[in-house]
């Protein structure tokens, strides 16, 4: 079951698959890369939140004007650049996200030691 909202005309998921299936309700936690599909047909939709789409279309305005060397460069190129800021932001801390006072809020960390055995600390020493 889906529920399209008012003005979209269809809604997209992402999945990922668990094989073999777990026989318990299990909440996974998934960080990983995802193979950004290419736009070719005019019915293909971009991966991003609908809300971003507009992002592309800066982007694309943007390389154009930077090809015919058009004095409308600098603005589309600030307004790609607000975009993209935005964008990253929205996936970096989602609305749900809460940051806790004294808790590393980064998840990269640094290691003195060799390899990639060694995993990393998340805190500061």
């Amino acid at each position: 079951m889906a529920q399209i909202p008012a003005g979209f005309l269809s809604v997209q998921y992402d999945a990922i698959r668990l094989w073999p299936t777990p026989s318990d309700v299990w909440a996974f936690n998934v960080d990983g890369q995802y193979a950004i599909q290419p736009l070719v047909q005019d019915t293909d939709i971009p991966s991003l939140p609908p809300g971003y789409h507009d992002v592309l279309c800066d982007y694309a305005r943007m390389k154009e004007y930077e090809r015919t060397q058009d004095a409308r460069y600098a603005m589309a190129a600030s307004m790609f650049a607000d975009g993209e800021k935005k964008l990253k932001t929205f996936v970096e801390f989602p609305q749900d996200y809460r940051p806790v006072a004294g808790q590393p809020t980064n998840r990269f960390g640094f290691t003195n030691l060799p390899g990639g055995y060694f995993p990393a600390d998340s805190r500061w020493p």
